[in-house]
């Protein structure tokens, strides 16, 4: 049997520039992330007018960040936000008065970048859905911002130490500086999520001393987490190592673009480098300017690293990632 000519071209098609992609997401996305660092931004998201189908909501509260630090002592990552999906239907003729309305606040709506020690909780995402006047067709989503990573000042002190007796969630000492500090405690707890078919709470950071001296930065390890529902189900977690200097940051600087480099090998999509953050000398990032505190460079959620320790510069932590939300309609 003659073998079609859209066969042809599609096999040719394939062999040439690949298989063509199969699992792309059904219907039309909205979605919505703060638009100013000021104020919480308002949304309001109506189907399109006439259509049945199905709509899908998710959130992610936005994620904690590292708090600054002056001069000498040590600091935590973020923790990661909460993250909320709800799936429901509307007929053809609902569509017409069916929406969904929320806010999405910036992350100096709940933190200020320029405090020092500790700069609050990420922002949160929060929206009502409404399919019609009927009761039990209504509802409304939160998910909460992921706390950030406290600071302390310390000019010669255990950071494993400072934590524990501050109440922070432990294990240790391997010696008299090492062990895992976990950045939660039995007041501050994780960022949780509500409303939805789904909410998953936002996991915690972690970071490890291995020892050498009280507060030796090269020495350890941070463990930033990310939310559920972007790069994975249930979330992913960052193992960041510290190096003491390299050729693209200073001692300060050190961990931010590993972790932004981590944020792309986990990804379907990777994309981005280095970004342009330099320090004194003009060629390598560092943590004594704002850039790092005052802009989200990570995915929705993503808890931000933690202020190292250098004698006598000042570290801000890299901001958390935004909170966002995404709205989904798939056309019956």
């Amino acid at each position: 049997m003659p073998t079609s000519l859209r066969t042809l071209v599609s096999t040719k098609n394939d062999t040439i520039v690949g298989p063509s992609e199969n699992d792309l997401e059904q219907g039309k996305i909205w979605v919505y992330t703060p638009a100013t660092s000021v104020t919480p931004n308002i949304f309001r998201w109506c189907p399109p007018g006439g259509q049945a189908g199905t709509v899908v909501i998710e959130m992610w509260g936005g994620g904690g960040g590292g708090s600054r630090m002056c001069c000498c002592g040590f600091g935590m990552p973020g923790n990661a936000g909460a993250y909320v999906k709800k799936s429901f239907t509307i007929t053809a003729a609902e569509s017409c008065s069916a929406f969904v309305c929320g806010c999405i606040e910036a992350h100096s709506a709940t933190r200020n970048p320029a405090n020092l020690c500790d700069s609050g909780c990420g922002p949160r995402a929060f929206g009502c859905w409404f399919r019609s006047s009927t009761t039990g067709n209504n509802g409304c989503l939160c998910a909460q911002g992921g706390r950030s990573g406290i600071s302390f000042c310390s000019t010669g002190s255990s950071a494993w130490c400072c934590y524990l007796a501050a109440g922070y969630c432990g294990t240790g000492p391997v010696n008299a500086n090492c062990g895992l500090i976990c950045n939660i405690t039995s007041t501050l707890q994780i960022a949780c999520g509500y409303g939805g078919d789904v909410n998953c709470c936002g996991h915690f950071s972690c970071i490890r001393w291995f020892g050498c001296n009280a507060n030796a930065a090269c020495c350890t390890t941070a463990y930033i987490p990310g939310p559920s529902g972007i790069i994975s189900e249930k979330g992913v977690v960052l193992e960041v190592f510290h190096e003491y200097t390299n050729e693209f940051s200073e001692y300060s600087g050190t961990g931010r673009h590993q972790q932004m480099y981590m944020q792309n090998a986990v990804s379907r999509k990777p994309a981005g480098g280095i970004p342009f953050v330099s320090c004194w000398n003009s060629n390598r990032g560092c943590g004594c300017y704002e850039q790092w505190g005052c802009t989200s460079m990570s995915p929705p959620g993503f808890g931000g690293h933690n202020a190292v320790f250098e004698a006598g510069v000042r570290d801000n932590g890299m901001q958390g990632g935004n909170a966002a939300v995404k709205i989904k309609f798939i056309a019956s």
